[in-house]
């Protein structure tokens, strides 16, 4: 694998080092930040489009200079080209009631320059044809019992991780035009509703934010096809409607935003995963949609947040010191309305 295509990958997992750009998305629009210095974070520029309405997820490839959006109310994934970011344009998309109804979440494998994206009715997860992304076609759909919430990709083994509310699933897309079931399984008591996924792929470990039982939670998927719960954490103090995780696996630290308050978690043993710190803002919590997004760059110790509100901020977090959570710059512009973040 190519250094650009690691690159790729670890930020369509929402992992990224020494990034320089923010890419906004949602309530109808993109803006590209300049997130150089954290402290002084500056509006590049921004678009309008109406391919870009609500959506809780993003994914970036880094390689080709492209964000995928799904648009729930649209039916649709956009394919954002920000290779210019003073010109940032919607270059093509892909919409169907059927195939991605009612869709707000993507994963993306560069490699194989595929985009999964998850549908409501009837359930299905959809792979998309981005080899060209100005034609997006439809390699194939795999209809589940329950509604994708949030994906994750492992390329390398070409398995898909699904979560769908209360439920989970694997799903093996080797031949992508006829994508397979490989385990399904229920999100057990503190695992349930999850809504955001990270998986660290180096050590065979899915962390799932759950916004109806206030937690994280850890499953071993080594074996992709037998995944099992190594443990949780639940705190509807400090992790009120987890609705976004990030993870920075050399540092054993997760992060889960929601409710207004950003929690750092020790998770240096995922079964037994325990909080360091807990930074509360109003301007954390996702009051229009619940959307809410987490980004890490992993290099400078960074977190950038973004949530759908009315208020327009983008923040820059410190966590070199995870027990003391910091916020380090603010960013507030009409363009920034949106509550999904991305970054390179």
């Amino acid at each position: 694998m190519s250094f650009l295509a690691r690159k790729s990958l670890m930020a369509s997992a929402g992992i990224s080092k020494g990034t320089t750009l923010a890419i906004n998305i949602g309530d109808d629009k993109a803006a590209a930040v300049d997130i150089s210095d954290a402290t002084n974070m500056s509006l590049i520029s921004s678009i309008t489009s109406t391919s870009l309405t609500i959506g809780r997820d993003a994914a970036i490839d880094i390689d080709n200079d492209l964000v995928y959006y799904p648009s729930s109310l649209d039916d649709s994934v956009a394919a954002i080209d920000i290779s210019d970011t003073s010109s940032l344009s919607v270059t093509g998309t892909f919409t169907s009631s059927t195939y991605v109804d009612n869709t707000d979440c993507v994963a993306i494998d560069p490699i194989n320059e595929i985009c999964f994206a998850g549908g409501i009715t009837p359930n299905y997860l959809t792979a998309l044809n981005v080899s060209n992304p100005s034609s997006i076609s439809r390699h194939s759909s795999l209809s589940l019992s329950y509604s994708p919430k949030c994906l994750a990709v492992d390329p390398a083994n070409q398995v898909v991780f699904v979560g769908a509310g209360f439920f989970y699933y694997t799903v093996d897309y080797s031949t992508v035009t006829s994508m397979s079931l490989l385990d399904t399984g229920h999100f057990e008591g503190n695992a349930n509703g999850g809504v955001d996924v990270r998986w660290d792929l180096d050590a065979d470990i899915a962390y799932v934010a759950s916004t109806t039982s206030n937690s994280l939670a850890a499953f071993d998927t080594s074996d992709r096809s037998n995944l099992s719960t190594l443990g949780y954490i639940t705190d509807s103090t400090n992790i009120p409607e987890a609705a976004a995780v990030a993870i920075d696996p050399a540092n054993n630290v997760a992060f889960v935003m929601g409710g207004g308050k950003l929690s750092s978690i020790n998770i240096s043993n995922p079964a037994s995963m325990s909080r360091l710190n807990t930074l509360s803002n109003t301007d954390f919590a996702g009051t229009v949609n619940d959307h809410e997004s987490l980004a890490i760059d992993t290099a400078r110790q960074l977190l950038f947040v973004a949530a759908r509100t009315n208020n327009n901020k983008l923040f820059a977090i410190d966590y070199s010191n995870t027990s003391s959570l910091s916020i380090v710059g603010t960013l507030t512009n009409a363009a920034l309305s949106g509550g999904t973040v991305v970054i390179k």
